[in-house]
């Protein structure tokens, strides 16, 4: 059976109690930790089914049936990322089914990251309306000027998505300790370190060293970063220069490059991953997401065949031949590889967990110093209606 919870109780909100985490199969079957998200997209397409139960909408509804569980009053509130404003002010209350859009000039409605968080915002809106609540969202810049930390006279649990420290007196979801563990690869690996399965070894970049003995394949990226954005696959000879060349700017890590087990379509190859959705420690979701370009000889060392973030995102299926192949939007993928990669996602986690417990930590990167080398970014403009 898929190792997902169709059925599971309610959970009290923890530090890190909603997470993406990103798993490599290799060809043997062992999963490798990639990174952890704390904020992560696509919620409302981890729909499962399992053995002909009907589906749900995964870790939406999880997420929604943990915050309403923490809502007294039956109002939700949640922070956009800094990335995104509000049109009509700080913020808004949602009562019934609406439908989010971005709006404006800059609203870039091609981009997956925007169509991502839109998803989301309707699929959580449906949720948690549909379960009797109102949601109120609210600017990340508002919330970090107007919440503060006297009396909550509300209740009102809320889900954080921005990486400001709203102090907010109420349960969070996720806690700034979280985020600013999570957003840290080097930490994350090291508190990693130790839960089973394979978490490989990942070092800060010295300028004066070459990582792992200059073995390679490697894989550079930066500390701080996400969305895939600058990473790199070569040997340190080739990888150096990226290094030398953010000197100042950007702190490196490099790890050896995991080569994935592949997903067969029709007589093509490709490499893939997997993101598992836990939810209060439980794995509610999983999809499986492939590199654009299937394996060839003619792309060998282009991103699209081995980075695979830059293709397509599909759903999860227990394969009953046992064999990792292609059905339409589907991947069917053999039920052991979906058990070992819910288990070390389920185990990396709680480790996050415990160290936000239990560790004071610095603020994260702001979204400006995340994306400074990207130059000045706008927030893109949600508005929200109801739906017809």
């Amino acid at each position: 059976m898929t190792p997902v919870a169709v059925h599971r109780p309610v959970r009290p909100l923890g530090r890190l109690h909603i997470a993406g985490v990103d798993v490599v199969i290799a060809p043997d079957g062992v999963p490798h930790l990639i990174e952890i998200n704390d904020r992560p997209l696509l919620l409302a397409r981890s729909a499962i089914r399992v053995d002909g139960v009907a589906p749900t909408r995964g870790a939406v509804d999880a997420l929604a049936v943990d915050l309403l569980a923490a809502a007294p009053r039956g109002e939700v509130g949640v922070v956009l990322s800094e990335a995104f404003a509000l049109p009509g002010g700080a913020e808004v209350v949602v009562d019934q089914v609406s439908s989010w859009r971005p709006v404006g000039a800059d609203a870039f409605v091609d981009d997956v990251r925007i169509r991502g968080v839109v998803e989301d915002l309707d699929a959580v809106t449906a949720a948690v309306v549909c379960a009797g609540g109102r949601l109120r969202v609210v600017e990340a810049a508002a919330a970090a000027r107007l919440w503060t930390a006297e009396p909550d006279p509300t209740g009102l649990p809320v889900w954080n998505r921005s990486q400001i420290d709203i102090r907010w007196p109420g349960p969070v979801v996720n806690h700034r300790a979280a985020t600013a563990l999570c957003i840290d690869k080097l930490t994350t690996r090291r508190l990693c370190g130790g839960i089973g399965g394979d978490v490989p070894a990942v070092e800060a970049v010295a300028h004066s060293a070459a990582p792992f003995d200059g073995a390679g394949p490697l894989v550079l990226k930066p500390r701080n970063g996400s969305g895939s954005r600058s990473v790199h696959r070569g040997h340190w000879g080739e990888l150096r220069g990226i290094v030398d060349a953010g000197a100042g700017r950007e702190d490196y890590v490099v790890e050896p490059w995991i080569e994935p087990a592949t997903l067969a379509d029709g007589d093509r190859d490709y490499r893939f991953d997997l993101r598992v959705f836990v939810v209060g420690g439980t794995t509610v979701g999983m999809l499986a997401r492939r590199a654009a370009a299937a394996m060839s000889p003619l792309v060998a060392g282009s991103p699209l065949s081995w980075l695979t973030t830059t293709g397509r995102v599909l759903a999860v299926r227990e394969a009953p031949a046992g064999v990792a192949t292609t059905d339409g939007d589907v991947a069917m993928l053999p039920g052991p590889w979906l058990a070992v990669a819910a288990g070390l996602a389920e185990r990396a986690t709680a480790a996050v967990e415990d160290a936000a417990q239990l560790r004071t930590v610095p603020p994260p990167p702001s979204f400006a110093q995340l994306h400074a080398i990207s130059g000045p970014v706008r927030p893109v403009v949600l508005d929200v209606r109801a739906a017809a």
